[in-house]
């Protein structure tokens, strides 16, 4: 059974292989564009998180709640864990009420092409 630690964890490996991989910081990028920046928040069980990804293809990890987010997702460890890995669809989560996503859904595109591009790139 997942924790919030291990969506912790995965989000930390992600920030870090955002800094060693150049693909990766070309797909934030690209994806920041002209912004000042994208926020994807999350709730895993008790815990909050949020990663901040910066126009210089940089990419953060912080505890807590953000003030603002393009992307928020909460949901028990178990289902967040199994949707950044690849293992479910959320919509299939969201429609078995296991997770719940707001914001602007096109937001989920992008942070799919830096995951792709930090894990597999």
């Amino acid at each position: 059974m997942a924790k919030p630690e291990d969506i912790k964890a995965l989000l930390q490996t992600l920030v870090a292989n955002v800094a060693q991989k150049p693909k990766a910081q070309d797909a934030v990028k690209k994806w920041v564009n002209d912004y000042y920046g994208k926020i994807i928040a999350f709730k895993a069980g008790d815990q909050d998180f949020f990663l901040v990804f910066r126009p210089d293809g940089s990419a953060s990890l912080y505890d807590g709640e953000p003030a603002s987010f393009d992307l928020y997702i909460r949901g028990d460890p178990e289902s967040l864990l199994n949707v950044l890995q690849g293992r479910a669809r959320p919509l299939d989560l969201m429609a078995k009420g296991k997770i719940m996503i707001w914001g602007n859904f096109h937001e989920a595109a992008g942070f799919t092409q830096v995951m792709t591009a930090a894990f597999l790139g």
